[in-house]
């Protein structure tokens, strides 16, 4: 049986059941991204045990490449541009959550994946990885211990720049202002791989904890964090870069996210997608993360099955031994 609803107040409680251990799909969150980032959302359950969300969006669906081509697709996902997967389905349901995708109107294009059982009947791509970080560490001290030399001493040097910032956390998220929503338009601009662009209500009614980094009391940057499962989340950031390599800020965000992941006894931090460079050089692994695409035509089928290399994110192929004994 599938059931399918245009409004997340129309969805019943059996939703936040299939999705207990997924705060970012919970209805209290889907209802905030409704009024935060409207985008056509609809809820789909199947067989009271599976469920997913659908969101349309107009996409360069060759984000990974030199070439552009916006299409508007309905995609299956978190409707604000986070790592993490908009479905969970019962291995009894994937036929039909295929079969529901296969007679809709348009094309489709699950993102986020971790799964592989959508690829005999979907094409399937890779998209940006999530970078993630077991925290093995009492300390920031004990992790620096952990460190091959090169690294401590990247470490310490972007610290040193920090010396003239002050981080203070937001204390009402209602008090996120415009100032700090441009920071977070000027990353969004910076960015070779756009979604959504999400609007300064998205800031200020998601729960989560702001803190924001001073330089004589004008906001240079900010990092928005958030937890699940003991997991710390790396969920959005901001900054002036052009006070970026003064301070090294964006590194300093990033060590300020460690150093609260250890300090609070978080298990392990996901630091998100992009900059996978930046964040192994920490010592986070980068996870491949995979897109499932249907189209309609089948002409249109082949060709993308053709290309799906180009349409496909290449993973850094990199590998750094950041702690000792690797």
């Amino acid at each position: 049986m599938i059931e399918v609803f245009d409004e997340i107040l129309k969805v019943p409680e059996k939703w936040d059941n299939i999705f207990s251990e997924s705060s970012y799909l919970s209805k209290n969150i889907l209802s905030i991204l409704e009024h935060s980032n409207p985008c056509s959302q609809s809820y789909v359950i199947i067989n009271d045990r599976s469920a997913f969300v659908v969101y349309k969006l107009v996409l360069d669906i060759f984000s990974y490449s030199k070439l552009k081509l916006n299409l508007k697709v309905n995609i299956i996902g978190v409707p604000c541009s986070v790592a993490k997967s908009g479905y969970k389905v019962h291995e009894d349901d994937i036929q039909e959550m295929v079969d529901y995708i296969k007679k809709e109107k348009g094309s489709y294009i699950i993102l986020n994946s971790d799964d592989s059982f959508l690829s005999e009947q979907l094409i399937t791509g890779e998209t940006l990885p999530t970078c993630k970080l077991n925290i093995n560490w009492d300390s920031i001290e004990d992790y620096k211990k952990d460190l091959r030399s090169h690294y401590r001493y990247r470490l310490n040097s972007a610290m040193k720049k920090s010396r003239d910032l002050k981080v203070r956390k937001l204390e009402c998220n209602s008090n996120f202002n415009e100032e700090l929503y441009a920071l977070y338009e000027e990353v969004y601009e910076k960015s070779d791989y756009k979604l959504e662009k999400l609007t300064i209500d998205f800031f200020r009614d998601i729960p989560s904890e702001i803190y924001v980094f001073y330089i004589e009391d004008k906001a240079a940057a900010f990092v928005q964090m958030g937890s699940i499962n003991n997991e710390l989340n790396f969920i959005f950031g901001g900054l002036n870069y052009s006070l970026n390599h003064k301070y090294d800020l964006y590194m300093n965000m990033l060590i300020f996210i460690l150093s609260y992941g250890i300090e609070n006894k978080y298990s392990s931090i996901d630091f998100g997608q992009t900059a996978e460079d930046t964040k192994m050089k920490l010592g986070a692994i980068h996870q491949r993360k995979y897109m499932h695409i249907y189209h309609p035509s089948s002409i249109v089928r082949y060709f993308i099955g053709l290309f799906i290399g180009s349409l496909s994110y290449k993973p850094l192929q990199a590998k750094f031994q950041v702690f000792k004994g690797e």
